[in-house]
């Protein structure tokens, strides 16, 4: 039993650097960010729950995944959920959000409009589709940037983790495990 331990610690400390996800240990001097609270969503299926529960804290609503989850599906799911009903939750607690997807991949935002979108204090939900060919997607929470070495980053909350981790703003776009497919932005009153 202890070397399946063991090996179950091993594989959930290995998956984020397998998918070229990296802690963030320490704040690069020239980080920018609407840092929301760290939560580490409840069920399986609930990224959508504890990202917009995440947004909605930030925006100083005192709002748990399970509020979120009861507001947009009625009970407590472990069901996932649309960018549509997670702005329906965002609209529950009084924040009013706007909506657009990538689904050609031919348009993604530049990195100047995610640096805006954070200097307003306005941490973005991108939801990022799996290339393994799986049926569902990941919501995160995109709430920081910096540059490095002429090189951009954006930061974001994992819910499944409940951390913050960076990534290059062009891997995030696109690399071998995600695409980003949706994006929930202008969030505020």
């Amino acid at each position: 039993m202890g070397k399946v331990k063991l090996f179950l610690v091993l594989i959930l400390f290995a998956l984020p650097f397998a998918a070229g996800l990296q802690w963030i240990t320490s704040e690069p001097a020239n980080a920018y960010g609407a840092y929301v609270p760290e939560i580490q969503q409840a069920y399986s299926n609930w990224c959508w729950a504890a990202s917009g529960a995440a947004v909605s804290r930030y925006k100083g609503k005192n709002v748990s995944q399970y509020n979120f989850a009861y507001a947009v599906k009625g009970g407590y799911y472990n069901n996932p959920a649309t960018s549509y009903e997670i702005r329906k939750g965002l609209s529950y607690y009084g924040l009013r959000s706007r909506w657009t997807n990538y689904y050609g991949n031919w348009y993604y935002p530049n990195f100047s409009f995610i640096q805006s979108q954070i200097n307003h204090g306005r941490p973005m939900i991108p939801l990022i589709w799996w290339t393994n060919g799986a049926t569902i997607g990941h919501f995160v929470v995109m709430d920081g940037y910096f540059t490095s070495n002429n090189t951009n980053y954006v930061e974001y909350m994992d819910p499944w983790y409940g951390d913050h981790y960076y990534m290059n703003f062009n891997s995030f776009k696109r690399n071998n495990n995600f695409f980003w497919r949706e994006l929930i932005y202008d969030v505020g009153y």
